[in-house]
């Protein structure tokens, strides 16, 4: 199922080895009680968002939820990601998402290496099926259901 709960902030942080901004709103999803994926939202500058990934798998559903919450609610014409270089299943999900790795932040973590990501809205690879298609009718995947995530300023509550 994709939710937003306060869960997904200390795993995501513990996931990725960073403390991520006090603005930062959560998604993920969530599988018999494990959290299987989560996407951090931060520094929305009107055009582009941060995001920060982690996870092995992501479903359409989460896919859906991270494509409606940036492009569609907040209507960035793209997101950035920035991964550590060691860590090869963010990198995956990114992928995933539909980043492109885009350059090396280099010592960007200060341990290690930045992997900078990123995603246009043209570049997602289901955003063109899902923008000529209701809601109602788009596609799911193990039950999981787009969330209907509030604009950052509404939704720091969560952590």
């Amino acid at each position: 199922m994709i939710v937003a709960d306060p869960r997904f902030r200390p795993w995501l942080e513990a996931k990725i080895g960073v403390a991520l901004a006090d603005d930062a709103v959560f998604i993920g999803e969530i599988r018999d009680g494990l959290i299987l994926s989560a996407i951090a939202f931060s520094h929305w500058t009107g055009h582009d968002m941060d995001v920060s990934v982690a996870g092995s798998q992501g479903s359409r559903g989460i896919l859906q939820a991270f494509y409606q919450y940036v492009f569609d609610q907040h209507r960035c014409c793209r997101a950035t990601a920035r991964i550590r270089a060691s860590n090869l299943a963010s990198q995956r999900l990114a992928e995933r998402l539909g980043f492109q790795r885009e350059g090396v932040l280099r010592q960007g973590y200060g341990d290690e290496d930045a992997l900078i990501y990123g995603l246009l809205q043209q570049d997602f690879p289901y955003g063109k099926r899902w923008r000529q298609t209701p809601l109602s009718s788009r596609p799911q995947r193990h039950h999981s259901a787009p969330v209907a995530v509030q604009p950052l300023r509404e939704q720091r509550t969560l952590r």
